[in-house]
């Protein structure tokens, strides 16, 4: 059976060598390293996919999306490689035709998991589905917050993990707006959950909180990895939210593995944050 088609338009060897591996046997890759070239290339040839260097551009940014949004189908899926995670940028990113972004350093699990989040809604390629099968997490059995040993000890199994492997681990708190004035407050948080559960990754931990509230953590998650995590949680609720419209104030804490913070202070710590960001609403506060 014939693989579906990802263009990779880059020109870091490092990165391609990492994509090469994240996508080995379930795309048939092509390689490009400029704009121009890509573009030709897509005047004859149907891809599946593109991955795209925000490094790689041909004029402004956005213009280089727009671009290559015009010459591949509606539904086809364009991932943007960036560092940058202000989301004025990520906005004007998704409205010149990206679909979703790889946060760099370049992650085989991630790169696996967007892919998996981007093909979702669409009819996919057999081998596309494979990768769904293999990389679409499962949301770990959890119990309410309000069984707190449950959560502590979870969290603490964590950090302590994070501490012996020298990683960061990151805790985002997502809460809905103005959650009290919707008359199905039920329906509300199901549906949070499940856009949560679609984008977590395979080692997140998502646990609800209460109605309209949940605790997402990330192990192996540095503070900017986690704020584009965020901002792609925050757009996808906007996108998403058709029959109930709905939008979602984010708080975001990490720590280091030399940090003595314990769950509670963590805890505490983006709770803060959260309560900063509905102070506004729709936003996300970084402690």
């Amino acid at each position: 059976m014939n693989l579906p088609v990802a263009l990779v338009v880059c020109e870091d060897v490092t990165k391609l060598s990492l994509l090469k591996r994240a996508l080995k046997n379930t795309f048939h890759l092509i390689e490009r390293s400029d704009v121009k070239t890509a573009l030709e290339l897509l005047k004859n040839t149907r891809v599946d996919l593109v991955i795209l260097d925000s490094k790689v551009q041909e004029g402004h940014s956005f213009e280089t999306g727009e671009k290559i949004r015009a010459a591949v189908f509606l539904e086809t899926p364009i991932l943007l490689i960036t560092t940058n995670i202000k989301k004025s940028f990520a906005q004007e990113a998704l409205r010149s035709g990206i679909t979703d972004f790889l946060n760099e350093p370049l992650d085989k699990d991630e790169i696996e998991q967007r892919i998996t989040v981007a093909f979702k809604n669409q009819e996919r390629p057999k081998k596309i589905t494979q990768i769904a099968q293999r990389s679409t997490p499962r949301m770990r059995s959890s119990a309410p917050l309000s069984k707190h040993a449950f959560l502590s000890d979870q969290a603490i199994k964590e950090i302590t993990k994070a501490r012996k492997t020298s990683t960061i681990i990151s805790l985002l708190m997502i809460e809905l707006d103005e959650f009290k004035k919707f008359p199905t407050s039920k329906n509300a948080t199901a549906h949070l959950q499940t856009i949560l559960q679609e984008n977590l990754r395979k080692n997140d931990l998502l646990i609800p909180q209460g109605p309209g509230k949940f605790i997402l953590m990330l192990p192996r998650t540095s503070n900017r990895a986690a704020e584009i995590i965020a901002e792609t949680i925050r757009i996808e609720v906007l996108r998403t939210s058709f029959s109930i419209p709905l939008s979602v104030s984010i708080g975001l804490i990490s720590i280091d593995p030399s940090s003595s913070n314990d769950f509670e202070k963590l805890l505490a710590g983006v709770t803060r944050a959260t309560a900063e960001a509905k102070k506004t609403g729709n936003k996300i506060v970084s402690k």
